[in-house]
């Protein structure tokens, strides 16, 4: 029996807040436990073998890994895959900050340096790591599985769901042995990102509209969906100055942090990180602004074009190639967060991040789309053009040369001194 969406939403309240309460009930026993648990777990696997391994497996769960797996996304899957995908990670990412600032926990090496691996900017309840990969991986292949080859073969969805579950408890493991998050902190992050992914692919279900459904709903929404983004940008801050009175009780974290990670910026190090990791909405706000573009741009101008963008993972290996290098100069504008010099707390959250932020959403996902579909477009015409004349010529060449030999057979040459002697 299937549920209604309302159902799936009570489900999924109950869930969270059945996630807040245990969370809330266990977690400074769990914290404590995990102090000792993970002393002894680096001390079980300190070989060079288990060091590479988690240090390489943690990075999968990270902000910089995200980036390349977006653009081999981007370039193999359909426009809307990759507008929902970005938006589950960055959902994530904005759930997890937002929540960092409430809580201000501690991460473990914090409290016992013995434990410091790695630094690790920001507090540490929930897991980043642990709420991203489990939404993001989840979310892929959710996505991945309705292709022809899944679809056909249920053994193979099977393998791969294994496989992803692996995966993300990989990712777990190695933020208990770099010591960066507790036992408490990395299973509330998963079951956040339970959540979160039960929520866009089994609730709201964006990734099944229809090309065309797609851009009118993204166009019909625009109502609803811009005052949404700025409240959610907005809805941070009352948090961030509530819970900023705590800096001042992070004397000893400090003292910690200073000696053993002096490199990390002090806006990087407690509730301004949570602030600027939940700007990052800034950049689905940017991206739906800049759908929103395509579609006014070429409404009138290219019919059934929503098919034509939507698929464009479709098309050859070079016009993917030229989309996708077009739509990757438009993300550019995500270096002014390196160029924009760090002078204070105002220009390093409007300008630095927020700016850049909301600028390559929307170019990328604007213009980029725009002109990627464009430039191919032109491009795909004059070579079906200049195919079409070869063609032409060729088919022009064969008949005259049937018709020739249809004038050979019916009126074979005469001998010019057969000529003479009739004369």
């Amino acid at each position: 029996m299937s549920l209604s969406s309302t159902q799936k939403i009570i489900i999924l309240i109950f869930y969270l807040i059945l996630c807040i309460l245990t969370e809330t009930l266990y977690k400074e026993p769990l914290f404590k436990k995990s102090l000792s648990f993970e002393s002894s777990f680096q001390k079980k696997f300190n070989s060079r073998f288990y060091s590479t391994y988690f240090s390489i497996i943690t990075h999968f769960g990270s902000q910089v890994f995200y980036i390349p797996v977006f653009f081999i996304f981007f370039y193999y899957n359909p426009i809307n895959y990759c507008f929902y995908i970005i938006i589950t990670l960055i959902i994530s990412l904005y759930i997890d900050c937002l929540l960092k600032i409430i809580y201000h926990d501690p991460r473990p090496y914090w409290i016992e340096k013995k434990l410091f691996r790695e630094c690790e900017i920001g507090y540490g309840n929930p897991s980043g790591h642990s709420l991203g990969a489990t939404a993001t991986y989840l979310g892929i292949w959710n996505l991945s599985i309705t292709n022809k080859f899944f679809r056909e073969r249920k053994k193979y969805r099977i393998y791969t769901f294994i496989f992803t579950i692996f995966f993300i408890v990989n990712i777990l493991i190695s933020r208990l042995y770099k010591g960066v998050h507790s036992i408490d902190q990395i299973i509330y992050g998963a079951l956040l990102g339970l959540g979160v992914y039960y929520f866009l692919y089994h609730i709201i279900k964006g990734y099944k509209w229809n090309p065309k459904e797609f851009f009118d709903k993204i166009d019909k929404g625009k109502i609803f969906m811009i005052p949404l983004f700025i409240f959610l940008v907005l809805f941070v801050l009352p948090f961030y100055f509530i819970f900023k009175a705590s800096d001042q009780e992070i004397n000893q974290y400090n003292l910690i942090l200073n000696n053993l990670c002096p490199q990390i910026k002090y806006y990087l190090k407690y509730n301004n990180n949570g602030l600027l990791g939940c700007l990052l909405i800034l950049v689905v706000f940017g991206m739906y602004l800049g759908l929103l573009f395509v579609k006014k741009k070429i409404d009138n101008k290219f019919p059934n074009f929503e098919y034509k963008i939507i698929n464009w993972n479709n098309n050859s290996f070079s016009i993917k190639c030229i989309r996708g290098f077009v739509s990757l100069i438009f993300a550019l504008p995500i270096i002014l967060a390196l160029i924009i010099p760090e002078t204070n707390l105002l220009v390093i959250f409007i300008f630095k991040f927020g700016l850049s932020f909301f600028i390559s959403g929307f170019t990328m996902f604007g213009p980029g789309i725009y002109y990627g579909y464009v430039i191919s477009e032109k491009i795909e015409e004059k070579f079906l053009t200049s195919r079409n004349e070869i063609n032409s010529k060729h088919n022009y060449s064969e008949i005259n040369d049937e018709e020739k030999g249809i004038q050979n057979k019916a009126s074979p040459p005469i001998d010019k001194f057969s000529i003479v002697e009739i004369q």
